[in-house]
């Protein structure tokens, strides 16, 4: 499509106003083909826990893996209480299950192009059933922005349920790095920039001070 790609980052002027559209419209489809569902698991739990257990011994994959678990190990007090958390936040969704519904997965400036005729999501690798709030989470920054969504689409948002989808988003990316750092590979561009992902993307306690005390 002819356009005018967005960037990551905060959405430019006129741009949030369109994906509350787009998304409350998304959400309202009922014709659409095969579709996997995106349910409330963490998919990084795995990598995560590996490499908690593992955090006092030497990582040699490659070049930047003693590097990262360094850096890891700074964090690692923290990782528990997250997951803790991912799963406390789940477990509340899970009780009051809403309807599955057809959801981008990844809205943000970045996937949203400008054309001629106006905005338009791009990148649908993501897409899958799930909860609205799994696009939702990108908007949650702006309470008004959630609120036309509620205007628009009937949906009263779930805030547990943003949260859990903020945070997994942050938990999966560290150990997608993670994962590529412990294997085998070669210092590059990608590489160094998952090295720096790893503690660009980790939770802040302050962040989510007052979910993890409860």
């Amino acid at each position: 499509m002819d356009g005018e790609g967005g960037r990551w980052g905060p959405y430019e002027p006129g741009a949030r106003a369109a994906v509350v559209s787009m998304l409350a419209e998304l959400h309202h489809a009922t014709s659409f083909g095969s579709v996997r569902t995106a349910g409330l698991e963490l998919a990084g739990r795995g990598v995560l826990e590996a490499a908690l257990r593992d955090v006092n011994e030497t990582w040699s994959g490659g070049p930047l893996s003693e590097p990262v678990r360094q850096a890891f190990a700074g964090h690692a007090a923290d990782v528990p209480e997250f997951l803790a958390l991912a799963d406390r936040l789940a477990a509340a969704v899970g009780e009051r299950p809403a309807a599955m519904v057809l959801t981008h997965g990844e809205p943000h400036a970045g996937n949203v192009l400008r054309t001629e005729k106006g905005y338009v999501l791009v990148d649908w690798d993501t897409v899958a059933l799930g909860p609205r709030e799994r696009d939702l989470w990108w908007l949650a920054d702006e309470p008004e922005d959630l609120a036309a969504y509620t205007d628009r689409s009937g949906h009263e948002v779930d805030p547990d349920a943003v949260a859990f989808f903020r945070l997994a988003w942050d938990l999966n990316d560290v150990a997608q790095y993670l994962g590529v750092l412990r294997a085998p590979h070669i210092e590059s561009e990608d590489t160094l920039d998952a090295y720096a992902g790893v503690t660009r993307c980790m939770p802040s306690r302050e962040r989510w001070l007052d979910w993890t005390t409860g």
